[in-house]
């Protein structure tokens, strides 16, 4: 009779669930996404909109034919939000990437031999433009990028690729900070909408470890022999408008890619874990601290130095033909 009760209120219990999940996800991303209506900006969304106005002003200036006096709306708010995060928690990198934006945007039209627009309004923010650290954002030209082993690229991608595999045996030496910090230097390199980058990795080792593998029902038989997790998450505070509700993950897996090529350019083998949880593993998380309250989680991924005696699963693709549409023009 239970059996029978289950079996006919298993799939009503489903589907429950993932409103519980669904009405969870859109109150948190409601809660700390910003729109350009809002007066109440923190410092992590007045650091999202620096950082995307930057990008505007920075993509702009490497179109074919940029044009003078772009971006009225952009530099606008870009000022505004400048003088606030100045007047309400000081400089930090995202403000110096944002008078950068504005150093580059008034060289171009310098360079042109123009004066900038009437908006083009810094006031006291030109005392920053003679700071080393605005001068990372602007321009470069392609050639001037060291390409002396363009020639290699191809070959060398591909057996990287190629031998890339997901590593369940490793041994028990921890990765040090030193060797983890220039794995990020690559991992960083991914893009993210605007440029926002708004993905960062929580790694833990020891019994974190195993709390978080508790909640990931793809590590089963090699618990114990994973050295470190990471728990892949997009920060909700980058994004602006409702259309963006996807963005997170979709930055999050492109991220969690380069992260994974990144550690096995340092020789570092992992395996990329499913994050399948509903709202109770998300709350206990925030509980724990294992997450900032406006992170979301996209994925897992154990990593380590690979053990001599790994044996890895051969994974055979699908034939090439079934991923692709595309006819020459």
């Amino acid at each position: 009779m239970i059996s029978s009760i289950k079996r006919i209120l298993g799939p009503y219990r489903e589907k429950l669930r993932a409103w519980q999940c669904a009405v969870f996800d859109l109150k948190r991303f409601d809660k700390f996404y910003s729109s350009k209506y809002d007066l109440d900006l923190n410092q992590d969304n007045l650091s999202a909109w620096i950082l995307q106005d930057k990008h505007r002003v920075e993509k702009a200036l490497t179109l074919p034919e940029p044009r003078l006096n772009f971006g009225e709306v952009a530099i606008t708010r870009l000022i505004g939000n400048l003088n606030l995060l100045l007047m309400r928690h000081g400089t930090n990198e995202e403000f110096f990437f944002g008078i950068g934006a504005l150093r580059a945007y008034k060289e171009f039209h310098e360079n042109s031999g123009v004066t900038v627009p009437s908006f083009f309004n810094v006031g006291g923010l030109e005392r920053y433009f003679s700071s080393n650290d605005s001068s990372r954002v602007g321009t470069i030209n392609s050639s001037d990028l060291k390409k002396a082993h363009k020639n290699h690229y191809t070959k060398v991608f591909k057996e990287f690729c190629l031998e890339r595999y997901s590593c369940r045996n490793y041994k028990p030496d921890l990765i040090s900070t030193e060797e983890f910090e220039k794995v990020m230097e690559l991992a960083i390199k991914a893009p993210s909408v605007c440029n926002r980058q708004h993905w960062k990795v929580r790694v833990f080792t020891g019994e974190e470890k195993n709390t978080v593998l508790k909640f990931q029902n793809g590590n089963l038989g090699f618990t114990e022999n994973i050295p470190h997790v990471a728990l892949i998450v997009s920060d909700l505070s980058a994004f602006y408008k409702a259309n963006e509700r996807n963005q997170p993950f979709v930055d999050g897996g492109i991220f969690a890619m380069n992260f994974i090529y990144a550690l096995r350019a340092y020789d570092i083998s992992s395996c990329a874990l499913n994050w399948c949880n509903d709202v109770s593993v998300d709350k206990m998380f925030y509980e724990l601290d294992y997450l900032n309250d406006s992170e979301t989680v996209v994925l897992a991924i154990a990593f380590g130095y690979e053990s001599e005696k790994a044996r890895l699963a051969k994974s055979p693709r699908k034939n090439v033909k079934e991923f692709y549409c595309y006819e020459e023009a």
